[in-house]
């Protein structure tokens, strides 16, 4: 069975304009999603698959959130990232 909305506990937590608040939930659904994809994958094009995410738009959301520094050695060559 689906969990009910509450809607007067959803009111208390987000306070203040519309979209901050809802830029709040999209960071941290992605936070999430991503953290949970590092662990179970091995390689950037592994993620990108699964996520059904572009690899340049999946690296983006990785370096926002931190994450691409957890991949170690699964992180994909990038043309900008040469030296």
């Amino acid at each position: 069975m689906p969990q009910r909305y509450d809607t007067i506990a959803a009111h208390r937590r987000f306070r203040g304009p519309f979209k901050p608040a809802k830029r709040d939930v999209i960071d941290r659904f992605e936070r999430t999603y991503l953290s949970g994809l590092v662990g179970q994958v091995r390689t950037l094009g592994e993620m990108s698959r699964r996520s059904g995410l572009s690899l340049p738009h999946l690296r983006n959301l990785l370096r926002r959130h931190d994450l691409l520094d957890q991949l170690g050695g699964r992180r994909a060559p990038h043309r900008g990232d040469e030296q």
